[in-house]
């Protein structure tokens, strides 16, 4: 298993793994979604050079389980899951390029948002999200970010545009989505 690249649990009812994957340097991507996790296991961490984890459709409701053997990660898929909150430990994901968070329940993007300075990509649409800190101007390297806008002003709206000039943002409301299903 040296040159293993890839491996998915996704939906597959696992709860836990009971071997040492720290061995496992080739090994970049782990999907372990859609199987109803609270936690996450903790062998998962333990890959050296893990840079693509997927962790959507769980029942994941913070971000306690990042911790620094996770600083490697560039996509992080935690969509679909029960997370109220961007918290602290995102100081340890400063090499995330991908953030898909939507469908979630989180209300605002504070200022430690600024910990994910290589972000480029963000998408936190279907959250109720009424707060936006200024902090999110330093993430230079955004290109793309989907959200919500039922419950932000026209002076949020613009406040972002002027946060974040090179970024394409893109609003939809949850009537909107609920007329795309």
């Amino acid at each position: 298993l040296k040159r293993l690249k890839s491996v998915s649990f996704a939906d597959t009812e696992i709860k836990e793994i009971k071997c040492d994957l720290s061995q496992l340097d080739s090994l970049e991507y782990f999907d372990i979604a859609r199987n109803n996790l609270t936690k996450l296991p903790e062998q998962i961490k333990n890959i050296p050079n893990l840079t693509w984890l997927s962790l959507n459709d769980n029942q994941f409701s913070n971000l306690s389980f990042v911790d620094s053997r996770l600083n490697k990660l560039e996509i992080l898929y935690l969509y679909t899951n029960k997370v109220n909150n961007i918290s602290k430990e995102t100081r340890h994901l400063g090499n995330l390029k991908e953030l898909l968070i939507f469908d979630n329940k989180i209300d605002s993007i504070p200022d430690n948002i600024s910990d994910l300075k290589n972000l480029e990509k963000l998408e936190v649409w279907d959250n109720p999200i009424k707060y936006i800190s200024p902090s999110i101007s330093k993430l230079t390297k955004l290109k793309a970010m989907r959200l919500d806008d039922d419950f932000l002003t026209q002076a949020d709206k613009d406040n972002l545009r002027k946060w974040l000039p090179n970024c394409e943002i893109k609003y939809q409301t949850r009537k909107e989505k609920k007329n795309a299903l």
